[in-house]
Order: C-alpha cells, then sequence, then structure tokens
C-alpha cells in the first residue's frame, strides 16, 4: 500500500475574474477536491450591505472535475459556470471557490486520462490545507 500526502491549494474567483490552476511540477496533474459556485460570505465579490444573499450555492466539483482532473493547467472564465449552476438570484453575484491538489501522473493524452485519481486512492490520499 502506497500513501500519498497532497498539499491543497483552495482558491477563490470572482464571476468576472478567469479561474488559473496549475501544477508547478511537469509530472503532476490538478485532481479537483471540492469547487463550490455561489455566495458563501460577505468578504468576496461582494458587500457586506448584501450579507443577506449569503448561503444560495451550488457543488460545480463534477463540473470542474471533466474540465480539469488530468490536466497540469486549467483555465476558464468564471462566467462560464453560470450555464451549469445559478443557485443565486441573479441580482446577486456568486463566486467560484475551488480546491485541488497536484497529483503525479501525466497530463490527458488521447482522451485517456494516465494519473492516480482521487476515486482510485480512496482512503490513501491525505490531504494537507496549506
Amino acid at each position: 500500500m502506497h500513501i500519498v500526502f497532497a498539499v491543497c491549494v483552495a482558491e477563490e474567483y470572482c464571476t468576472s475574474e478567469r479561474m488559473n490552476l496549475r501544477c508547478s511540477d511537469a509530472d503532476s496533474v490538478i485532481l479537483i477536491v471540492k469547487a463550490v459556485y455561489g455566495r458563501l460570505r460577505a468578504e468576496r465579490c461582494i458587500t457586506s450591505d448584501y450579507a443577506h444573499a449569503l448561503g444560495c450555492y451550488s457543488d460545480v466539483s463534477g463540473y470542474l472535475e471533466s474540465v480539469c482532473s488530468g490536466h497540469r493547467d486549467c483555465s476558464m472564465l468564471v462566467a462560464t459556470v453560470d450555464s451549469v449552476a445559478q443557485p443565486c438570484p441573479k441580482d446577486f453575484k456568486s463566486y467560484l471557490e475551488v480546491t485541488y491538489v497536484c497529483s503525479p501522473g501525466k497530463s490527458l493524452v488521447g482522451g485517456v486520462a494516465q494519473w492516480l485519481g482521487r476515486r482510485s486512492l480512496a482512503g490513501k490520499l491525505s490531504l494537507i490545507y496549506a
């Protein structure tokens, strides 16, 4: 049994921003741990005047897994997540919270992922939050 330790990277992006995930090690690929789109607190992308709009969010982990997991780099305009989830009233700007790890492996080649995925490491992946 091999135990793999990975450092989790947590980042936030406003709807108008571009998400840029990157693994600096050439032998590592992105694995999405968690991605939430919505409005979880007042400090990010909104003023405290609109704090009453907190608590609306959707889990978009599956969407970001399909777009980013298995790649060394992943970049996308956060506003495109609106096509997948619109958890808050249209008057309120949502933002994206994404947590990912860089795991040993090779990037997607010919549509076939060649990496040790989170599912295959169930119970063997220890995450360290940075």
